[in-house]
């Protein structure tokens, strides 16, 4: 059920099992995010960090 997500990713970190999301899927979304975060364009009202 979705809302399990969290209590079985918290139990694969202690674990270091892969039951709440595969290790690629993870490596996947997470090249997925720096891509998009790479090409995303500012449009104003966020201060640059």
């Amino acid at each position: 059920a979705p809302s399990d997500f969290g209590r079985l990713l918290v139990d694969d970190v202690l674990n270091r099992t892969e039951t709440a999301m595969g290790q690629e899927h993870c490596f996947y979304a997470s090249e997925l995010t720096l891509l998009a975060q790479q090409q995303a364009t500012r449009l104003g009202n966020l201060r640059a960090e």
